[in-house]
């Protein structure tokens, strides 16, 4: 989601989306005729985008750093999450390694630090979120009302995110894909 467009996935491959590139539909609707499954989509506010699945596709203007990385870890271990944002921030994670820009590396570090191993970064021109195996991480810290509110919704739920996704308006996506469940308001 972003300020101007929204899309969500569901059973795998099925979506649905309002006001996104024609780039990222067209790269969607392959995905779901192939019936190749999409894990996570990240949407920049300058309607660049990454698809991660059975398969990572990216759009053409993703920060080229951030495009080698990608590449890096598909060769040798994977890719389970990418998030950037318009202004060239950005992090590849893998599932033993990750890399990013120098601007977003002390946030990572403070991060693992704090809260063990990175599962999950989400990034915006605003903050960044980061998923831990042992809790989460925001830039902005937890003292800022939107994030007040997150932190109060991940207080009542009864399980384990894996994906924290904060976004300009205080909407959430929370999920944790292992055992199926999500949240998003």
């Amino acid at each position: 989601m972003t300020r101007n467009c929204i899309v969500g996935i569901y059973g795998g491959n099925g979506f649905v989306y309002q006001k996104i590139p024609q780039s990222l539909l067209d790269k969607i609707r392959e995905y779901n005729n192939n019936a190749w499954n999409i894990y996570d989509i990240h949407i920049a506010e300058n309607n660049e985008w990454v698809i991660v699945g059975n398969m990572v596709s990216w759009s053409e203007n993703v920060p080229a750093d951030c495009v080698y990385w990608i590449e890096e870890l598909l060769s040798t271990e994977g890719v389970q999450c990418v998030s950037f944002n318009s202004r060239g921030d950005w992090c590849v994670i893998g599932p033993n390694s990750w890399a990013c820009s120098a601007s977003v590396r002390p946030l990572l570090d403070e991060a693992k630090y704090s809260y063990g191993f990175i599962h999950y970064v989400h990034i915006t021109n605003t903050t960044t979120v980061v998923t831990c195996e042992n809790g989460y991480y925001s830039s902005v810290g937890w003292s800022v009302p939107i994030m007040q509110y997150v932190n109060s919704k991940l207080d009542e739920i009864s399980w384990t995110p894996t994906i924290l996704k904060v976004f300009y308006d205080g909407t959430y996506f929370i999920a944790n894909q292992a055992i199926g469940v999500w949240e998003f308001f």
